[in-house]
């Protein structure tokens, strides 16, 4: 073999290995699903009245409700509204700091309540990097429903109503100190419950592997 092809046989086992490394951990995405406890979640009360502040005003924080069933399936957190603020599911410190690679990915989530206006409301904030960018999501029901955003820009708002750039969706998720994800679908009294929440960095592009693969054949087929 030629010392050249010997240097692209080389080039092609590290970006092997480097591509299994970032599947490995992109497999091991963020995840909650509440078999055994809150996992740290909390009950966040945000204050309504302006809702829109960056960042939001955090009226109260409270352990939420742990059952070992009734999930989907098995644990679940849940919490009742108790007045007229907003009531949402605040995340832990592990789905905090330093998630930039998680842009292109996605936060989902399955939720359920007792009640709803069924109307849209901004289901999931991200406060990071000086901002509150906050998603509408459709409603929940009485069911469990599956909701999920993506991480990029597209959709997202800030406290001003403005469009995030691509470059300010990246700041925030390198540096998220809260997340939120919204309980309170229902002028009243109502109940939601959450499980399986999951924060997931997007695939690994196979674009440069194949790219070089293929390189490398046609190079072979020259010198062949």
């Amino acid at each position: 073999m030629t010392s050249d092809a010997t240097r692209c046989m080389r080039r092609l086992a590290a970006i092997l290995l480097i591509s299994g490394a970032i599947a490995a951990r992109t497999a091991a995405a963020l995840t909650s699903g509440f078999d055994a406890g809150t996992e740290g979640w909390k009950a966040a009360n945000l204050r309504i009245s302006p809702f829109y502040t960056n960042p939001p005003g955090v009226l109260a924080l409270d352990d939420p409700v742990w059952t070992a069933a009734g999930g989907n399936p098995d644990g679940t957190i849940a919490w009742t509204d108790v007045d007229e603020n907003y009531f949402t599911f605040s995340a832990p410190a592990a789905f905090l700091g330093d998630h930039h690679d998680a842009y292109g990915g996605s936060l989902s989530f399955d939720m359920k309540v007792t009640e709803s206006d069924g109307v849209p409301q901004p289901g999931v904030i991200l406060v990071g990097a000086s901002q509150t960018l906050l998603f509408d999501l459709a409603s929940p029901g009485s069911d469990w429903t599956h909701l999920s955003v993506s991480l990029v820009e597209t959709g997202w708002y800030d406290s001003d109503g403005n469009s995030p750039s691509a470059q300010q969706m990246r700041d925030a998720l390198g540096s998220l100190q809260a997340i939120y994800l919204t309980g309170d679908w229902f002028t009243g009294t109502e109940t939601a419950n959450l499980d399986n929440v999951s924060l997931v960095a997007p695939e690994p592009s196979s674009a440069l592997l194949l790219g070089f693969v293929g390189a490398f054949a046609a190079r072979r087929r020259r010198r062949g």
